[in-house]
């Protein structure tokens, strides 16, 4: 009995304790890791480094960094730099390793005084990288700690290390625009891989270390010293397992594993038991951190630890009754069951009126004749009949069995009954295989509702031209409006729940998203992009955002009707919607919708209330309890479940899909450009018109904006840039400048025709004209002269300039007198929302000085 308890409580020991005896030993690789080879004074750079190589000559290098670079600068000595598309690389002395482990360990830094964007970490083998950069967002001002293990595998990386080539780390900033990222305290360091080949759990350098077999995995639970405990956990505990006297001991301090003995014993929590309960681990505990409870080992199970149960408590007072919970969505009818058996033919009915005598025939009988008088001779059976009815055989037979026999009324009849009894059950076993083959709910959702009174608007499958044809196509049948229902379109879905909403999916730009209240800085004012307010330590809640958006808030004073909205470009149906919000402003500043009310509309103006609901505080996830039908859904908040200052969302999901676009009105053109339609009209007003410029060709008739008063009139409006209530980033954030749409029909976005209508009517059209109409700028310039501009000629799109970076990305012309510096008084330009005319000489009339800026810019043709 003694040595039972020594063996369970050594087991024990070596369970809790944890302890790994094999500490694989690393090795350094990186040489001048904290650039401290070379002396700089503050602020100074320099190109050259003991064992490092700089890409992009003047763009990459070393630098002494001063307060205006971090606050902390006295603490920090040189550190590495590189600009944009520059990195710094060290070869680090050896070819790639498959049976290694490598760490990579580096600060990046976010200067105070600039930008930083992208960044990329790799192990490169000759033209060959290795892309080992984390998802680890940088912080301005401060340095950045990056830790990252890559184990290379032979299915990935044979090749590579065939090559015998060395291993070269590369710190790269890998942004085409003016940016500088920062890195110092370089570490990589290289260890050979823990292998065990047996999955015993005991490591291959050990068991051969201490006379074990590594290729038997039977051998973790024998005891090679018969000290009572197996060489498993003497493994686990660190102890040598061919000396007796070396055991798990638990007041044992040395151990710096799993252990804390400052009077009473700590058990380190694991979501799950680290081993097997059996007779052999009979007393070992763990503590599981899931379920928060100490679990013990009775020889068989897992229990959980516990005393005696106490006395039963008194009764608490009844609690309020909870809210009544909404009903569930209505399911969908089950299929149509077989055709029932033909019930019996019915009783015989009485005998008719006599009908009119016919025309006598060729023989008949004469009134008080003994025989019939005839010159036809007729036969049954006969061949020559020799009488004017001859009969062979039995004319009433009622089983006929040969050609010449004839048969009753009452056997024929029966006999069709039997055939129509058979010709029934196969129509029956006809359509229940179509209804398999092709199961469907109706041949339309008229169809469906009349054999349904009572159905609700969804999903359902329609098969038009019935069974046997072609397959049933799934439709949303709208029962409330019978003409608006549409085949369904699968849309984009993003993150676990299938997310509609996600920003540049399914046809959404920033401006789909509109909210009644906003914080500043905060762009959109929704956040639909898959992350939670930036404090929050789980920021990222949908993977598949990336990092299309890095903010965005809804934080509203809750002293108005708060709201928060998307727009869809085609007809959605949305079946549920999710919220989130950072746990802080969740828990302890309770400013989560409780009471809201779900609106829908076709226009985006005119909203019906869909549904009222009441929300869950923090993440509420929400099922419809009849699906929403529009283009533009949103939530309108009553109030909070606590906060009286602010109602807060920072991330919204919708769940749904898309149905067919109703069918589009051919557009009648007014003519073919603003020109014509002033040339035809001279009294036609400014104002939207239809126009086709090519009339048959293959660009259709759109609408666009005609000003018919400035300069003569008859101008076409091709593209908007800058709405001053659309907030954006001068520098980094252009995607709001561009949005390309078929037809411009308000003032209110940031809109451009497609490439194709804007390459055709520049060159049908003689002048461009910029107009800042808000306060009455204007310049004008001969189309021909604009597109021999000496640095960048009139483009061909109205969007973002592709092969260009920068503020190149969305000029539309560019004249410079001398050179292409954009620098001095010798050039004109047109920008994102800036006239430059300094150099007057491309301008055929402006009135603009020299620079217009900070203003809605609208550019037009004629």
């Amino acid at each position: 009995m003694k040595e039972m308890k020594t063996k369970s409580v050594a087991k024990w020991v070596a369970v809790v304790l944890g302890v790994s005896c094999s500490v694989a030993q690393s090795q350094e690789l990186i040489l001048n890791g904290d650039f401290s080879a070379q002396g700089l004074n503050e602020s100074e750079t320099s190109v050259t480094a003991d064992h490092w190589l700089f890409s992009n000559s003047g763009q990459a290098g070393i630098l002494n960094p001063s307060v205006h670079h971090y606050s902390n600068e006295s603490e920090i000595n040189n550190i590495g730099f590189a600009g944009p598309s520059s990195l710094i690389m060290q070869d680090l002395g050896a070819p790639l390793d498959l049976n290694s482990t490598y760490r990579v360990r580096v600060k990046l830094g976010w200067r105070e005084n600039a930008d930083a964007f992208n960044y990329k970490i790799g192990l490169r083998v000759d033209n060959h990288t290795i892309d080992i950069t984390p998802n680890t967002p940088l912080l301005k001002g401060a340095f950045t700690q990056l830790d990252i293990e890559f184990k290379p595998d032979a299915s990935s990386h044979q090749f590579l290390a065939d090559m015998n080539s060395n291993l070269v780390l590369t710190l790269e900033n890998n942004d085409t625009q003016v940016s500088f990222i920062d890195f110092d305290d370089v570490s990589v360091t290289v260890s050979a891989k823990q292998v065990d080949s047996d999955q015993d759990g005991m490591l291959d350098s050990w068991e051969l270390s201490h006379g074990l077999n590594p290729m038997d995995p039977s051998d973790s639970s024998t005891d090679l010293d018969n000290d009572k405990v197996s060489n498993f956990d003497e493994f686990m505990a660190g102890t040598d397992p061919t000396d007796a006297t070396s055991f798990p001991h638990i007041f044992q301090h040395q151990f710096t594993g799993n252990i804390e003995v400052e009077s009473a014993i700590r058990l380190v929590p694991k979501n799950t038991a680290p081993l097997v309960c059996n007779t052999d681990h009979e007393g070992s505990m763990y503590y599981n951190s899931v379920e928060r409870l100490v679990f013990i080992c009775d020889g068989s199970i897992w229990n959980e630890f516990r005393g005696l149960p106490g006395e039963t408590g008194a009764t608490g007072p009844q609690g309020i009754q909870g809210p009544q919970g909404v009903q569930g969505v209505q399911g969908i009818p089950g299929e149509r069951g077989l055709e029932g058996p033909k019930g019996d033919i019915g009783l015989t009915g009485p005998q008719g009126i006599q009908g009119i005598q016919g025309i006598p025939g060729t023989s008949h009988w004469q009134d008080s004749a003994s025989a019939v008088s005839t010159s036809v001779k007729v036969g049954v059976g006969t061949v020559t009949p020799s009488a004017a009815l001859e009969v062979i055989g039995n004319a009433i037979a009622n089983d006929p069995i040969e050609s010449n026999h004839l048969v009753t009324k009452s056997y024929s009849d029966s006999q069709y009954a039997e055939l129509q009894q058979k010709y029934n059950r196969l129509l029956a076993m006809v359509d229940t295989l179509n209804k398999d083959v092709y199961p469907s709910d109706g041949q339309s959702c008229a169809d469906v509702l009349a054999n349904q009174p009572n159905a609700q608007s969804g999903l359902y499958q329609i098969d038009t031209d019935g069974p046997g044809g072609e397959v049933a196509v799934e439709y949303f049948c709208d029962m409330k409006n019978i003409d608006a229902s549409r085949p369904t379109i699968t849309g984009d879905t993003t993150g676990h729940n299938n997310n509609i909403a996600l920003v540049y999916t399914n046809g959404l730009q920033l401006h789909s998203y509109t909210a009644s209240g906003t914080v500043n800085l905060f762009s959109p004012a929704g956040a639909f992009d898959g992350h939670l307010y930036y404090t929050d330590p789980n920021a990222k809640v949908n993977p598949d955002a990336g990092n299309i958006v890095t903010n965005g808030i809804w934080l509203a004073p809750t002293n108005s009707n708060e709201w928060l909205q998307v727009n869809f470009d085609n007809k959605a149906v949305v079946t549920g919607f999710k919220t989130q919000v950072s746990t802080k402003h969740a828990e302890f500043s309770p400013r989560t919708p409780k009471d809201v009310i779900f609106q829908v509309s076709d226009d985006g103006i005119n909203f019906v209330d869909h549904e009222h609901i009441v929300m869950e505080q923090g993440t509420a996830q929400v099922t419809l309890n009849r699906a929403a039908f529009g283009k533009h859904f949103r939530i309108h908040v009553v109030n909070t479940h606590g906060s009286s200052d602010y109602v807060q969302i920072d991330e919204m999901e919708y769940y749904g899909f898309f149905v067919q676009p109703d069918p589009v009105t051919p557009i009648e053109a007014q003519g073919s450009s603003c020109q014509t339609i002033h040339t035809e009209n001279p009294q036609a007003g400014s104002g939207f018109y239809q126009i086709d410029p090519d009339g048959n060709g293959d660009i259709a008739p759109f609408t666009t904006y005609c000003d018919m008063e400035l300069k003569g009139g008859g101008w076409t409006l091709v593209g908007i840039r800058y709405v001053p209530n659309k907030p954006y980033d001068h520098i980094n954030n252009f995607d709001v400048l561009f949005t390309e749409v078929n037809n411009i029909t308000s003032f209110d976005d940031n809109y451009h025709l497609p490439d194709t209508h804007w390459q055709y009517l520049k060159a049908n059209s003689q002048e461009l004209m910029m107009n800042m109409r808000d306060v009455g700028v204007y310049a004008i310039a001969d189309i021909a002269k604009l597109q021999s501009a000496n640095c960048i000629p009139l483009v061909d799109t109205l969007g973002r300039v592709p092969n260009q970076t920068g503020e190149n990305q969305f000029r539309l012309f560019w004249h410079e007198g001398s050179g292409c510096s954009g620098e001095g008084l010798d050039y004109s330009m047109l920008n994102y929302h800036n006239i430059y005319t300094h150099v007057k000489s491309i301008y055929k009339d402006t009135n603009v000085a020299t620079l217009a800026v900070e203003q809605t810019n609208y550019i037009y043709v004629r």
